[in-house]
Order: C-alpha cells, then sequence, then structure tokens
C-alpha cells in the first residue's frame, strides 16, 4: 500500500488539524531505526505527529514479558491519550526505520487547540479508534497461531530495500509475540525449511514473498493509519 509522503501528511495536518498553529511552534524531530520515541512511564510534554516511517508499539508486563500491539506506518499521533488524561505514557513506541516527525507542546496545545471544535472531533475519531484497535490487537495471540503472527510481524520489520530483517534477540521476539523461544525457533526453522525464508544468524532474508504474505494473511499487525485523518 502506498503512504502519503511526509510533505502531504504535514500539509494534511496543518490544514485539517492544527489550522493557524504557527511553524515556530512545530519542532521537527528524526528518530533512527531502533530509537526509542517513547518509552512506557514516560511523562510527555508534547504531542507527537509522526509523517513518515513505521513504528513498533507495544507493552511490559510486571513478569518481564512484553506485548506486541502494534505497528504503524504513515500519519501517526503520539501523546493524545497521555494528554488529555494527564498520565504517562501507557506504551513504549520503537522507530522501525528513519521516521521523521514535528512535535507540538501540550502547553500549547492547551492555550490555543484544547477548545477548538475541529481539533476536538479529529482527536475524538483518533483516541476512538485507538481504544478499538487495542482491544483487536490484544487478542491477536488468541484469535491467530503463531505462524501468522510471525509472518505479519517479518513483512511489518523487514528492510523494503533488501527484503531482509535483522533480529537484535530471538527472546525479545518471542515475548512480543507471546511464545516461547523454543517454539517461535521452530517455526522459523519451518520457515525455513519450506524455502520461504533463509537464515544466517540475526538476518532473515525473505525468498518467497508471496506466501509469506499468505501464512501473514496480508498482515495483521498493520493497517492505514492515514484513515485517521478525516476528510
Amino acid at each position: 500500500m502506498k503512504h502519503l509522503t511526509y510533505e502531504e501528511n504535514y500539509n494534511k495536518l496543518k490544514n485539517q488539524i492544527l489550522f493557524d498553529t504557527p511553524e515556530s511552534k512545530l519542532t521537527p524531530v528524526i528518530y533512527n531505526k531502533g530509537d526509542f520515541i517513547v518509552h512506557e512511564g514516560d511523562q510527555l510534554e508534547s504531542m507527537i505527529f509522526i509523517l513518515s516511517g513505521k513504528v513498533k508499539i507495544y507493552q511490559n508486563y510486571e513478569n518481564g514479558k512484553t506485548l506486541l500491539l502494534q505497528i504503524m506506518e504513515g500519519l501517526t499521533f503520539i501523546g493524545d491519550i497521555e494528554y488529555f488524561l494527564e498520565r504517562p505514557a501507557e506504551c513504549s513506541v520503537e522507530a522501525l526505520n528513519t521516521v521523521k516527525a514535528i512535535k507540538l507542546n501540550f502547553s500549547y496545545i492547551h492555550k490555543k487547540l484544547r477548545h477548538n471544535i475541529l481539533f476536538l472531533d479529529h482527536m475524538l475519531v483518533q483516541i476512538s479508534r485507538k481504544i478499538l484497535d487495542t482491544n483487536k490487537y490484544a487478542s491477536l495471540n488468541l484469535m491467530y497461531p503463531l505462524d501468522t503472527r510471525l509472518a505479519s510481524y517479518i513483512l511489518s520489520i523487514k528492510d523494503d530495500l533488501f527484503d531482509t530483517v535483522k533480529l537484535t534477540s530471538i527472546t525479545d521476539v518471542a515475548n512480543q509475540l507471546g511464545t516461547s523461544y523454543r517454539h517461535l525457533e521452530r517455526r522459523l526453522k519451518k520457515l525455513e525449511d519450506d524455502s520461504i525464508i533463509v537464515r544466517n544468524n540475526k538476518t532473515i532474508k525473505i525468498l518467497n514473498y508471496k506466501k509469506l504474505i499468505e501464512i501473514g494473511r496480508g498482515n495483521i499487525y498493520e493497517r492505514n493509519n492515514e484513515s485517521f485523518v478525516k476528510g
């Protein structure tokens, strides 16, 4: 699926959501692959609008486990729920490639946008979708077999230029997919035996992209985030 460019998303954001917000109030930021945009528990001071790039969103639990909630690409808002509820970040957000975004301080939102009906309308749509998606994605480990979750994960984090995936930790991936290290290794080996992927240490190369999409049912972790923005 083709996503809007940085410039297209920026214009949409300015014209449909932020309206007359001066550019001097918008702080551009760039995150590299592996950078944390938000850590769970952070006390945020700005709303972050991701305009290009892909991010991974997950939660940590007291037992040391993590759960992958969603992978998002395109125009994405971070900090909206935290702003309105005045609470720390609920999830961690990590860049999966180069991510370009802008930040807008909560204090400006409170003074200039908090009572703007059109802005609040967009926020209502955004937050409502997040609530629905949280329920949906939190149940993926129950709804789909590991093969589907694994194939979708590989499709989501692959390098688009080389069709490769670099896994920093099999244990972390197993935790995020809600399975054990050994079970994940067995399913990776099955993908290798079926000539769908080939592994070299922690690097995975996709050999049969069509079959991987079929196993992943398209990609259960991704959707079109640009539908958040109305109009």
